[in-house]
């Protein structure tokens, strides 16, 4: 092999490498671009549809609830009364909504929930579904529950008498503390001094005319008397009471 070839043999050896080195790269960069984009919670403009929601959300209506959970008798708003109220509204304001389950290469189900607005803009939130058993009513059950979670706080939607707007009791009842002798308790514990006799009296008020929903109270709570009524439940016995009454003068 002559100097010249030999030559341009290395020349070209090394444009193969320097062009192998360059695809790795612009592959990396296009991996690096992907996620990018994929953890992005929201178009590169906003202007249209922030304007548009703006606009939708003085037409808001109140979201009654229309169901009750079996287990507690605490009422709530179902996926469907919320999209009955909310479609239109979106609608007459060039938005829409789409609920879908991604599976991620880690083998978790994400639930991501986007508002669209007819420009092509966007924004959305995500959730892991996270049943507690591995079945499929226990999957629907848990997925449809986080729906409404998601379709409320992107939209900005409040359900009139909402249970669990309960200044965070149901997440302070798993909280623990240390005791100075270093025994440890629920916070839910402290929630069991009864109401004073100011809300009680604010019960019996409510209660009035009404003696089969004041038993019903005593019922749930499992409670003989409204006097022993633990305080953290007082503000959603009052909102059941007040739910229960406007049901029946409709």
């Amino acid at each position: 092999m002559s100097e010249k070839e030999s030559s341009q043999l290395t020349d070209n050896i090394s444009l193969d490498s320097i062009m192998a080195k360059l695809n790795i790269i612009d592959e990396a960069i296009k991996k690096i671009e992907t996620k990018r984009i994929e953890d992005r919670y929201e178009s590169e403009k906003t202007d249209q549809l922030n304007t548009a929601l703006a606009t939708a959300m003085k037409s808001y209506k109140p979201i009654e609830c229309n169901r009750e959970n079996p287990h507690y008798a605490d009422p709530y708003a179902d996926l469907n009364m919320i999209m009955s109220v909310m479609r239109p509204i979106l609608s007459d304001n060039d938005l829409s909504v789409t609920q879908r389950t991604i599976l991620k290469q880690d083998g978790s189900t994400i639930l991501q929930t986007r508002l669209w607005h007819s420009s092509g803009q966007w924004i959305e939130t995500r959730a892991r579904i996270i049943p507690s058993k591995n079945d499929l009513q226990t999957y629907g059950s848990n997925l449809q529950y986080n729906k409404r979670y998601q379709l409320t706080s992107l939209l900005g939607i409040t359900i009139t008498y909402d249970f669990l707007d309960d200044e965070g009791e149901m997440d302070m009842v798993t909280t623990k503390q240390k005791l100075p002798d270093g025994r440890s308790y629920s916070i839910k514990r402290q929630s069991f001094d009864p109401i004073s006799k100011q809300q009680i009296k604010e019960l019996e008020k409510e209660l009035y005319g009404f003696e089969e929903t004041a038993e019903q109270i005593k019922e749930h709570f499992r409670i003989n008397t409204l006097a022993n009524l633990p305080q953290s439940k007082y503000e959603a016995a009052i909102n059941h009471i007040r739910y229960v009454k406007d049901k029946l003068r409709k």
